[in-house]
């Protein structure tokens, strides 16, 4: 199925990521669904949740316009990258699919939200292979993760276990890259406190901040045991399409192998973020899913793999996640 899906032609594949999308931002999500930012929480983000739209429709057409977005940014960065054809609209469709399993509303935004800033980061790290100096690459990648961790402060790992072990893989070993890098953290802040600063809000937000450091606690909310179960078909998904691409990559150009590489760092980051994220977990779940959809398009193009194992854990995984949305 699966690989007759993938010689579909473009249309098809735009069709159905809009119907996901939709059926994503339009339905509940079992138990995660009580795992709610509000007023209560110690949260940081310089959007609070008070700043969003009341009106749920509005979040939801929003929710939804977000995901199709950055559906679309992994498929254009896919193709750029010769990863898969210029007339595959797979790996957006994928990722839509695999978003099936996701928290809604507010949780879904704020995931949603970083989650593109971060692509923007990943496209950034990859436009430096073979670039002798990518100074505004490696700015445009700092500065985007010193933004998204505004909204989850977690994701400032970013730094350490995606752009500095990208230094490693693409052989960039230049001071500047170092320096700039660190200095792209920390344009966001600076310009914020600058902002807080004239407005009188500097020691308000920065003791937000104090206080979400002193309260963290490394705890998981229980979810139903059908979301459970679900969990556990998506590590099994993850683990059989990681281990397929660790088999196949080394036969492929170099370049591929360094993107490849950078994917997975990209997932490393993503996966200590949402652990470290504690209950609120879930809202990272689309970040996790960036790396998984390429890596799938990836040994359905470029690999060649045979996709009956594939088709069933992706299969029982998307039945799952729907069963999740509507009746748990």
């Amino acid at each position: 199925m699966l690989r007759r899906l993938s010689k579909a032609d473009f249309a098809l594949h735009l069709l159905l990521a809009i119907a996901g999308a939709v059926f994503v931002a339009f339905t509940p999500t079992g138990s995660f669904g009580v795992i709610l930012l509000n007023s209560a929480d110690v949260w940081p983000a310089i959007i609070p949740p008070s700043l969003l739209p009341s009106q749920p429709e509005t979040l939801q057409f929003l929710n939804a316009g977000l995901l199709l977005l950055i559906a679309l940014f992994i498929n254009i960065i896919l193709v750029k990258r010769d990863l898969i054809p210029n007339q595959s609209f797979l790996g957006a469709l994928v990722f839509i699919l695999l978003s099936w399993f996701t928290p809604a509303s507010s949780f879904l935004f704020y995931g949603l939200l970083v989650t593109l800033l971060l692509l923007i980061s990943l496209n950034s790290l990859m436009n430096m292979y073979m670039k002798s100096h990518p100074y505004s690459d490696v700015m445009t990648a700092t500065i985007s993760i010193g933004v998204a961790s505004f909204f989850i402060p977690e994701t400032i790992l970013f730094l350490l276990l995606f752009v500095w072990l990208g230094f490693f893989t693409l052989r960039i070993t230049a001071w500047r890259e170092w320096i700039i890098s660190i200095a792209g953290i920390l344009v966001p802040y600076f310009y914020l406190g600058v902002y807080l600063f004239f407005t009188d809000q500097l020691w308000l937000f920065w003791d937000r901040y104090v206080l979400y450091i002193q309260n963290y606690t490394l705890l998981f909310r229980p979810v139903s045991m059908l979301n459970m179960i679900t969990i556990v078909s998506l590590i099994l998904l993850w683990l059989m399409v990681f281990f397929r691409v660790l088999s196949g990559i080394g036969d492929k150009l170099i370049a591929v192998r360094k993107r490849m590489w950078l994917v997975t760092q990209f997932q490393w980051a993503g996966i200590a973020s949402l652990i470290l994220l504690s209950y609120k977990s879930p809202m990272l779940l689309p970040l996790v899913y960036v790396s998984l959809s390429m890596m799938f398009v990836f040994v359905i193009y470029q690999l060649k793999a045979r996709m009956l194992i594939y088709e069933i854990a992706f299969g029982l995984f998307l039945i799952l996640a729907a069963l999740g949305r509507i009746f748990a």
